[in-house]
C-alpha cells in the first residue's frame, strides 16, 4: 500500500470528503487536509524539531487532523495522550499527562481550545492546534520514518505508551482494508474518540489508506465527537442514515446503547447502506449483536454486516477480524470446563453453567496467532509485522523470549481458544476471579448482573472480595430509583449469580452513577475500582 501521505495527494483525495458532524460545518475534501498538514509540518517542526517528539489530545477536528499529518511529513514522533478518564480527578489527569510526555519525550503538548481551558499545568508547554495556521509554510523534509506513541487502555492496570512506526501502521491499514474491501465512494461514520486506536486506526486513518492505491477510490470521512454520541446516541444512526454511511466502528456497549434508543423513540432511518460493522475495543456479546439487529431490522438493517474483531495496541490496532464475505460465529461452552482449560460445546438449554463466546475471525494478513503450550484454552500469543517497535521507556517488549520483532512471540495475557483458524477470545488472564478452587471470568459475573432491568448496561463491575470470594459492584439504570428498590434488585441479584454461577457473592453494592471509574476508550478500570472500594471512594447507594 501507499503511504498516508502519498494517499492525501492522490487523485481520490480531491473526490473524498471530510465532514466534522459535531461542529455543523460544511465538508471539505481530503486535499484540503492535504495543503493544511504541510503548513502544520513547517510549524511542528519549528516546536520539536525534525526527529522530536510532541505529544496531542486528539480530537475529530480538521486542525488537529492537519497536526497529525503534519508531524509525520516533519518526521516528528507523535505521541497520543488519552482524554481524561471517567472518575478521574483533573489534577490526576494532568500528573498522569506529564508522566506520559516525559517518558515519550515530548517537548509540547498540543491541544483543542475547549480541552486547554480544562486542564491543570501539567509541567510541560501547551500549544493549540490551529497555531500552525500563523505559521509560514515552509519545505519540511522528514530524514526517517515518524514514530507514535498510542496507550494502552489501563483497563486493568496503568496505561503503558506503545511506541509504533508510521511504516507499520500503513502496512497494518493495507492488511484490515484487505479484509473490508473497500468500494469507490466508501462512506466511514465513526463517533470513537481518534486517541483511541479503534477511532483512529480502525475509523480515520483506514478511510485515508484507501485513497492510495492499490484500491485508490473516493473515501468519504464522517467524524462525530464522543461527547455528542454520550449526550445524544441518536446522532451516530442518524448520520448514517442520512450520508448513507457503509463502515462504522462500534465498541458492544454503544451497539445496546442504540438498540434501546431505537426501540424508545422508534424514527425515520435508512440503515440498509450499512455492508461492515466492526465490534471491537471491548469482548463482544453475542446476544448484544442480536439484540441490535432485531431493533435495526425495521430499518433495513443487515445483520450480515457485523465484523467482530479482536485487537489490542501493540499490534497497531487488530489481531483477528471476520471479514466481509463471513458471517458472525459464536459457540456455547461450558463454564467449568473453560476453568479447567479445556474448550468443550453444550446445548443452550443444558442445566450445566455454560457461556456464548463470539468468534472474532481468522489473523489478519501479516500476523500470526497461537495458543501457548498448545492447549485447548490458554493465553493468546501473536507475532507478525503490525507489531510494536516497543514500550517507551523500557528496553525490550513482553515478547515470549523477551525481544519484539516480527519473528518474535508476544504474550498477550489474553485468555482465548482457536477453532478452524477463528480466535475465540475468553477473557484476561489479570482479570481471573479464584473463588472455592475455581477460576471465576469477571465478564461471566457481570453479564448475569446487567440482565436485571436495575443495573445500567457496561457499568458493573465484579471484584475479588477480601474473603476470599467476590463482590458486584454496579450503577442503577435508572438515576431516581431509591434506595428499597435497590435493596431488594441486589438481593435478586445474588439469588441469579447462585443459580447461574452456583457461588453467591459477598455483596451486590450499587454506586452513584458516574462514579465507577473507567478508561477513555468506555472500558471499566478493575484495579482503579478495587482501590476505591478498599478506600471507602465509592458512594454506596443500596447493598445486599
Amino acid at each position: 500500500m501507499t503511504t498516508l501521505l502519498d494517499a492525501l495527494e492522490s487523485p481520490a483525495a480531491d473526490r473524498s470528503r471530510i465532514c466534522f458532524v459535531s461542529e455543523g460545518t460544511p465538508s471539505i475534501s481530503q486535499s484540503e487536509i492535504a495543503s493544511a498538514s504541510r503548513q502544520a509540518a513547517s510549524w511542528i517542526a519549528r516546536l520539536a524539531g525534525t526527529e522530536g517528539a510532541c505529544a496531542a489530545v486528539l480530537v475529530a477536528s480538521a486542525d488537529c487532523l492537519s497536526v497529525i499529518f503534519g508531524a509525520w511529513r516533519a518526521g516528528v514522533r507523535l505521541v497520543s495522550v488519552p482524554h481524561p478518564a471517567r472518575g478521574m480527578a483533573l489534577a490526576e489527569y494532568a500528573m498522569q499527562v506529564g508522566n506520559m510526555c516525559r517518558l515519550a519525550g515530548a517537548t509540547h503538548l498540543l491541544l483543542d481550545p475547549g480541552v486547554a481551558r480544562l486542564m491543570p499545568d501539567c509541567g510541560i508547554p501547551v500549544r493549540h492546534f490551529g497555531e500552525y495556521r500563523r505559521w509560514p509554510e515552509v519545505g519540511v523534509r522528514a530524514r526517517g520514518d515518524a514514530g507514535f506513541v498510542q496507550f494502552t487502555s489501563g483497563s486493568t492496570g496503568s496505561p503503558k505508551g506503545v511506541e509504533l512506526s508510521v511504516r507499520t501502521i500503513e502496512n497494518h491499514l493495507a492488511a484490515i482494508l484487505q479484509e473490508l474491501e473497500p468500494i469507490d465512494g466508501e462512506v466511514v461514520t465513526s463517533w470513537l474518540p481518534i486517541s483511541h486506536d479503534l477511532g483512529l486506526i480502525g475509523a480515520c486513518l483506514s478511510a485515508y489508506g484507501a485513497m492510495g492505491p492499490p484500491f485508490s477510490v473516493a473515501s468519504h470521512l464522517n467524524l462525530i465527537r464522543p461527547e455528542t454520541f454520550l449526550r445524544k446516541p441518536a446522532v451516530w444512526l442518524e448520520e448514517c442514515s442520512r450520508s448513507r454511511t457503509t463502515i462504522t466502528a462500534v465498541p458492544g456497549f454503544a451497539l445496546r446503547v442504540a438498540a434501546r434508543t431505537l426501540r424508545a423513540r422508534p424514527t425515520r432511518l435508512d440503515l440498509s447502506s450499512l455492508r461492515v460493522v466492526v465490534v471491537g475495543s471491548e469482548q463482544v456479546d453475542g446476544a448484544v449483536l442480536r439484540e441490535f439487529a432485531d431493533a435495526a431490522e425495521p430499518y433495513g438493517f443487515d445483520p450480515r454486516a457485523f465484523c467482530p474483531g479482536y485487537g489490542l495496541a501493540e499490534n497497531c490496532l487488530a489481531v483477528s477480524l471476520v471479514g466481509t464475505t463471513e458471517e458472525w460465529q459464536s459457540r456455547v461452552v461450558s463454564t467449568e470446563d473453560l476453568a479447567s482449560g479445556d474448550w468443550l460445546t453444550v446445548d443452550g438449554d443444558q442445566a450445566r453453567p455454560s457461556r456464548e463466546i463470539v468468534g472474532c475471525g481468522r489473523a489478519i494478513h501479516g500476523t500470526d496467532v497461537r495458543i501457548a503450550g498448545g492447549r485447548d484454552v490458554g493465553e493468546i500469543e501473536i507475532r507478525g509485522d503490525s507489531m510494536m517497535r516497543g514500550y517507551v521507556g523500557c528496553e525490550a517488549g513482553r515478547g515470549a523470549n523477551g525481544s519484539i520483532g516480527s519473528s518474535s512471540w508476544f504474550r498477550t495475557a489474553d485468555i482465548g481458544h482457536i477453532e478452524n483458524g477463528s480466535v475465540f477470545v475468553v477473557g484476561r488472564a489479570d482479570d481471573v476471579i479464584v473463588v472455592a478452587g475455581r477460576n471465576l471470568d469477571p465478564r461471566d459475573l457481570e453479564s448475569v448482573a446487567e440482565r436485571h432491568p436495575m443495573v445500567r448496561t457496561g457499568n458493573c463491575v465484579a471484584l475479588a472480595s477480601e474473603e476470599g470470594r467476590y463482590r458486584i459492584v454496579a450503577e442503577p439504570s435508572d438515576p431516581d430509583s431509591g434506595r428499597a428498590a435497590l435493596s431488594v434488585a441486589s438481593r435478586e441479584i445474588r439469588s441469579d449469580l447462585l443459580l447461574r454461577v452456583g457461588l453467591r457473592p459477598d455483596q451486590v453494592a450499587f454506586v452513584r452513577r458516574g462514579s465507577i471509574p473507567k478508561t477513555p476508550s468506555g472500558k471499566v478500570r478493575r484495579k482503579r475500582t478495587a482501590e476505591m472500594v478498599r478506600t471507602g471512594e465509592l458512594e454506596i447507594l443500596a447493598t445486599s
